[in-house]
């Protein structure tokens, strides 16, 4: 499967994504610092108060030494990404925070639901028809890196079906992939918003 993996840290300037990220308190601020960069027009203002609201609450809210290191660090890849967009002449500047506010509002209202940053299990399915099936490979992906170039596909820790895997509130993307005599074969990749939730369950339809 002809992936082309690009990382955030190779297309956004500032500071990059890292395996240690800074407290998330921190680059809750340096998220609102960012938005001051943004013009004031009728295309980004709105996405540009909203993303403001959430961070700014969420700078008040969550405890650095409690918040996962994923969490934290999903942060920070939200800081780059506003930071990439918010450059001189940089296009899609309304589509780089319409995605970002769609991941920072899964965040802020899971904060206000569970009163902390933390973790959520994502569990799939894979089904065919209306049988559930097994021994495919799911993969999910961040749905705000797509404003900056495709990124890298994670994997579930097991095959389906069912899989999970524990990851930070946030707009995501799943699909499904089995090699059948030799051939790699894939499922259509979905949207999934993850938050709100202890668990969340969803199915994957497969060929």
């Amino acid at each position: 499967m002809p992936w082309v993996f690009l990382t955030l840290a190779g297309m956004c300037s500032g500071r990059a994504p890292s395996l240690n990220p800074q407290p998330a308190s921190a680059t809750l601020r340096q998220i609102v610092e960012t938005l001051d960069r943004y013009p004031h027009s009728p295309e980004t203002g709105g996405f540009v108060a909203e993303i403001r609201r959430s961070a700014t609450w969420l700078a008040g809210q969550l405890k650095d030494e409690k918040t996962p290191i994923a969490y934290a660090r999903s942060l920070e890849r939200n800081l780059a990404l506003l930071r990439h967009a918010a450059g001189p002449g940089k296009g899609q500047q309304a589509a780089t925070l319409r995605m970002v506010l769609d991941d920072i509002k899964l965040k802020h209202a899971d904060c206000r639901q569970f009163g902390m940053g933390r973790l959520v299990r994502l569990k799939v399915r894979t089904i065919r028809g209306t049988t559930e099936v097994r021994g495919w490979q799911v993969f999910y992906r961040w749905l705000p890196g797509r404003a900056v170039g495709e990124v890298r596909p994670q994997s579930f820790p097991s095959l389906s079906s069912p899989t999970a895997a524990e990851i930070p509130p946030g707009a995501y993307s799943v699909f499904a992939l089995k090699t059948v005599s030799g051939k790699e074969v894939l499922s259509k990749e979905l949207p999934v918003p993850v938050g709100g939730s202890l668990e969340i369950t969803f199915e994957v339809p497969v060929p």
